[in-house]
């Protein structure tokens, strides 16, 4: 006798539709512990870790707390913590940055507020730009 074999359950594909979006939207908190792999934009609150391997854009009235692991980002509201940034790392002039930041390239627009210990290519930036001081201090970081 033959029996019917059972239909295998389908899996998520480890790679999102090109176009896909997340969205936190504004008036939304969200805690814990969030993987992706498209785009992610935050309007609303984030407090936990984020991993992104697509942009993460976080809108002017957007907020996240904790660790964030993306591959490119756009800041125009808050983020405090450690921050990962794979590519680009931009602050637009309403964005407010705070904690450990490492990044393969930083753009800031004038007026961001970017209050942070800043690594880049193998060198730590002790930056605190939002008071005017001098950002050429820098300490070499060992290879891990």
């Amino acid at each position: 006798m033959l029996r019917k074999s059972r239909p295998k359950p389908t899996e998520s594909p480890s790679i999102a539709p090109d176009g896909a979006l997340n969205i936190i939207v504004e008036g939304t908190t969200v805690e814990g512990e969030v993987h992706s792999a498209s785009d992610i934009r935050i309007d609303g609150v984030f407090v936990g870790t984020l991993q992104c391997k697509g942009k993460l854009v976080i809108g002017p009235k957007g907020s996240v707390e904790g660790q964030v692991q993306c591959a490119e980002a756009l800041i125009e509201g808050s983020i405090k913590g450690k921050l990962h940034v794979q590519k680009t790392l931009t602050l637009h002039e309403t964005a407010r940055v705070e904690g450990e930041v490492h990044t393969g390239q930083l753009v800031v627009q004038a007026g961001a507020i970017f209050n942070v210990e800043c690594a880049m290519g193998g060198k730590v930036l002790h930056a605190d730009a939002s008071n005017g001081n001098d950002l050429s201090k820098e300490k070499k970081i060992p290879n891990a």
